[in-house]
């Protein structure tokens, strides 16, 4: 079994290339999930990814373009994915087969609120 990763406040500033008073007071607001030892941050790896993915979910394409085809990645693909989020029996006949799959997979992983509304997304843009 893989052990957690906590993060300081110190790691997270420099995992999401930010100030640490930055990552403080995101926390202290509820923005970023995190939890107090003592008067210290700590931040689950597993739930700072959650947190990102979300947050690239919501961003427009011109966004996402430049994380992820920039030289210096803001946030590495490699740690937008995980094993939760690939199916490697994944059975589709056709693309709505495919979207709804993806879609489910999504809303299984707690990335999108509904499933539906992820589906439809997904299926406007294939057209498009």
């Amino acid at each position: 079994m893989e052990e957690e990763k906590i993060l300081t406040t110190q790691e997270l500033a420099d995992y999401m290339k930010v100030n640490e008073k930055t990552v403080i007071e995101l926390a202290q607001v509820g923005e970023l999930p995190g939890f107090k030892v003592g008067d210290q941050w700590r931040f689950s790896w597993t739930m700072i990814d959650r947190y990102m993915q979300g947050h690239v979910f919501d961003s427009s394409d011109d966004e996402l373009d430049s994380i992820l085809n920039t030289k210096e990645h803001l946030i590495p693909f490699s740690r937008l994915t995980g094993k939760t989020l690939i199916d490697l029996d994944l059975h589709a006949d056709n693309k709505k087969q495919v979207i709804s799959q993806l879609a489910r997979l999504s809303h299984a992983n707690h990335l999108t609120p509904s499933y539906e509304g992820l589906y439809i997304a997904l299926e406007e843009r294939a057209i498009t």
